[in-house]
């Protein structure tokens, strides 16, 4: 798996798969996650909230848009919390 990094998001690349992970709320206790994933170039819809599938990450996660909390993770992203990245913003 290849990382990119640049200040809005993260890339991640792992054959057919690419993640897009970008952040709000950057450098705070409020920093949050939104991940965009793509498949052969498109964007790989969710069958439903809470959606688990395997990927060339590994297992990833469908997580609620409408959460109300701003740090709470939203879109594709690992199904792992504590693999979801942070900004790593000063």
């Amino acid at each position: 798996m290849k990382s990119q990094h640049s200040t809005s998001c993260r890339i991640y690349v792992a054959g057919e798969w690419e993640l897009y992970v970008f952040f709000n709320n950057k450098g705070t206790k409020s920093e949050g996650a939104f991940g965009v994933l793509l498949k052969n170039g498109s964007i790989y819809p969710p069958a439903s909230e809470n959606e688990v599938i395997e990927t060339g990450f590994g297992p990833m996660k469908y997580y609620p848009l409408d959460s109300q909390q701003l740090w709470d993770p939203k879109g594709w992203l690992f199904a792992e919390k504590s693999e979801i990245p942070r900004s790593d913003a000063p």
